[in-house]
């Protein structure tokens, strides 16, 4: 058949589906119906004979009686005839009408004579001549891709080292094959219109993934250790994914894909591109550039970058190809989406690691040979698979524990050797550490040097803060007895003029007990002058309290003060109650009332006495110690009694 019909189709004489062709090959019913309509045609059945169906079908599994059924009246109804009408008299037929034969009857020499879809392709119509004409061949190629991808992925994992680009590769590939076995299920099941027109739009979802991969690889191709994935790649994605959600509600809005029939069934073959599939192709090209552009220039100084020409033209013709695809030229078009990018895609990656432009290791053997490193690899036999140019030849003893795959380390003198396990074997590797020992020595010695001198600039230290801190005593030291010298040389005088007479030793003793509690309370407050700013009220309070109990008990003292004070004021006004208090016991004065109370920023003491103020003030001006412009003294003359009121300014400002 395909030798008659090939001549008439060279000659430009066979068209298909042309109603006015003068020869048509036609089914039974179509054919016994434009006989009726037109006289001047002759229905001719070849001499081996033809096959007329019963139901319309081939099934390779028995269909049950009531779809057969089903079947019939369909055919009816769409105008076909079941062969006894056609063989009956209401149908003109030619003489060798006898050679129509019901399919049911030749159905092993109808499936012996194969499916003539590519060979009408190939010989009679001269398309597909160099890629596959039907299904059959379509999922042999794919089988074989599918195979050839494995062996690559497989590949990866032994080439490149750079987890990120080895993660990105792994992908492309499961993407890859993905994509073809979705190919495959399309071109094998035609269960529903819908459902095929969706396993084509879910193409996409490996179209506008892989863009994504190669931008991923291209930005981790200088990046050793991990991976990365910086925020503009996270966007890329995001656009990738809303294409894909506006591939996938195309039938809504049919922006990408505009059909131009009225049935859905006819969508798959009657449509044009819309703005939605140009923008997408516009994006996934540069995209695609972007990251070729990213390799290049991060393997721009490698002794390989001639190469990178090989991958630049599978790029460009990759893109060539799509244009051309979608332009609907014929060879391109011709062959399937799938493998056609599949194969570009496969040849893209594969010239980019034969060109450098990410880093693999193709040449690590070489590279392992020539290095001038003491390391040989043995398998798990013993033997040595690669050795390198300094290695030396291993002891027997190493190569007897060959089967032991734990990391090991053994020092010999001035040698370390070390096994460590790897896939397939160990690397055994011998250091020369003589230099090292050598060094290590040193840096022993200058150790015990420098710890020697740390210990002495230590003692040193030790001994200068021992001197700073004697200092700092022996001049707080000073400070206190400048202080209170007075009242010790005052205390001496006393304890050597002192008579036998019982009361005014009792006067004494107590003179000489108030003035030991003042040197020791004065003493202390110079000592936390030096730790502290404040000096707290309620302390103040407490010290006049502590004093006014050695007096007689018609001596009172009010402390009325809620604020702290600098240690200044507190010394003056404390210095100032001892003296009052020490003068009264001597001058025998009979009543006295002292109150301590702040008045703006000045600290009062309060002195209300019985008796005359001249001698008292003459006293107080003899026993008064040196206070400069901070404090200012008044004095106001009762009568029977006077009263005195000492002003200290806070933090010895001087009055106006």
């Amino acid at each position: 058949t395909t030798g008659y019909l090939a001549p008439i189709h060279k000659s430009g004489r066979l068209q298909r589906d042309d109603p006015h062709a003068p020869l048509q090959i036609l089914l039974g019913s179509p054919g016994a119906d434009q006989y009726k309509t037109d006289k001047d045609r002759e229905i001719i059945i070849p001499a081996e004979g033809t096959l007329s169906f019963d139901i319309g079908i081939l099934s390779r599994r028995p269909l049950p009686e009531e779809k057969i059924l089903y079947i019939m009246k369909e055919c009816q109804n769409s105008g076909y005839k079941l062969l006894d009408i056609l063989q009956s008299d209401d149908n003109v037929w030619p003489a060798d009408s006898g050679l129509i034969h019901p399919a049911a009857s030749l159905l092993a020499e109808f499936v012996a004579s194969g499916d003539i879809t590519a060979p009408l392709r190939r010989d009679v119509l001269e398309v597909r001549r160099h890629v596959p004409a039907d299904n059959s061949e379509h999922h042999l190629v794919s089988l074989f891709l599918l195979i050839l991808i494995t062996l690559w992925i497989a590949r990866v994992k032994k080439q490149i080292i750079h987890p990120g680009i080895r993660r990105g590769l792994y992908l492309t590939g499961i993407l890859l094959m993905g994509w073809i076995s979705l190919s495959v299920l399309k071109y094998s099941f035609y269960p529903h219109p819908l459902a095929e027109r969706y396993m084509w739009y879910f193409y996409y979802a490996f179209i506008l993934s892989l863009p994504i991969l190669s931008l991923y690889v291209a930005v981790n191709a200088d990046n050793a250790e991990d991976s990365i994935v910086p925020p503009w790649l996270k966007l890329c994605g995001v656009i990738a994914a809303g294409f894909l959600i506006l591939v996938l509600t195309n039938d809504l809005h049919q922006g990408v894909f505009v059909f131009h029939s009225d049935n859905p069934a006819e969508w798959g073959e009657e449509y044009t591109r819309g703005l939605g599939f140009t923008l997408l192709s516009i994006w996934s090209i540069i995209s695609q550039f972007v990251a070729f552009a990213l390799m290049l220039m991060k393997s721009w100084d490698s002794p390989r970058r001639k190469r990178a020409v090989w991958p630049a033209l599978i790029f460009f013709s990759a893109i060539f190809y799509s244009i051309m695809y979608n332009l609907g030229v014929p060879f391109f078009h011709d062959i399937a989406l799938t493998l056609g990018m599949s194969i570009l895609v496969f040849l893209f990656w594969a010239a980019v690691t034969y060109s450098g432009l990410i880093p693999s290791n193709r040449y690590y053997q070489e590279l392992f040979a020539s290095s001038s490193l003491d390391m040989q690899i043995i398998d798990l036999n013993g033997d040595v698979r690669f050795r390198s140019a300094g290695a030396s030849p291993l002891d027997a003893d190493i190569i007897a524990g060959k089967s032991d795959r734990r990391k090991t380390v053994r020092p010999e003198k001035d040698t370390l050797i070390w096994s460590t396990p790897i896939s397939g074997g160990s690397v055994i590797t011998r250091e020369d550490i003589k230099v090292l020992n050598e060094t290590r020595d040193a840096l022993r010695r200058v150790t015990q040097l420098l710890e020697d001198e740390n210990l002495i600039l230590a003692q040193k230290e030790q001994v200068r803060s021992r001197l700073i801190l004697l200092e700092e005593q022996n001049r707080l030291a000073g400070e206190v007895n400048e202080v209170i010298k007075g009242k010790i040389q005052k205390m001496q005088d006393l304890l050597n003029n002192m008579d036998n007479n019982p009361e005014t030793q009792r006067k004494t003793l107590n003179q000489i007990h108030r003035l030991a509690l003042f040197c020791k309370r004065r003493s202390e407050l110079l000592i936390q002058s030096k730790r502290h700013l404040v000096y707290p009220s309620q302390e103040l309070c407490r010290l006049v309290q502590e004093t006014s109990a050695s007096a007689p008990e018609n001596f009172v003292a009010f402390c009325q003060m809620d604020v702290d004070l600098s240690y200044q004021t507190a010394a003056i006004l404390y210095e100032y109650f001892h003296i009052i208090n020490d003068l009264a016991c001597a001058a025998g004065i009979g009543s006295i009332t002292v109150r301590i109370y702040p008045e703006g920023e000045d600290q009062c003491l309060y002195l209300l006495a019985d008796g005359e103020i001249e001698p008292f003030m003459e006293a107080l001006e003899n026993e008064m110690f040196p206070g400069g412009n901070d404090v200012e003294i008044t004095t106001k003359d009762l009568g029977d009694s006077f009263s005195v009121i000492i002003r200290v300014r806070e933090g010895g400002k001087p009055h106006a």
